[in-house]
């Protein structure tokens, strides 16, 4: 009983054997101009639509992980030390790897 379902009768193809059948044959022959137009205003063009993100938010998700966390922990560690000359090396550094990866 492999590759049948239950309800069919002895024999009888299943939805995933004629699937692949129906494969096979457009796979060979292709699909007729007809039969494409009818798909084609049926469900549309193939394609996904991109979404477009804000080139703002683009760049405000590059400071929106682990490392720059850590990164913009210590500059304000920095800061609280009065070390502020490292901690604008290290804001310099963290701005930079951002825009590096932006572009």
């Amino acid at each position: 009983m492999r590759g049948q379902s239950r309800d069919a009768p002895e024999g009888a193809p299943t939805t995933r054997d004629s699937g692949k059948d129906a494969l096979a044959n457009t796979e060979l022959a292709g699909l007729r101009s007809e039969e494409a137009r009818r798909r084609l205003l049926q469900s549309g063009p193939n394609a996904i639509a991109e979404a477009e993100q804000h080139l703002l938010r683009s760049l405000l998700t590059k400071f929106w992980a682990p490392v720059p966390w850590r990164l913009e922990a210590t500059v304000v560690l920095e800061l609280l030390l009065h070390k502020r000359f490292e901690a604008l090396i290290i804001s310099a550094l963290l701005v930079f790897n951002a825009g590096l990866s932006f572009f």
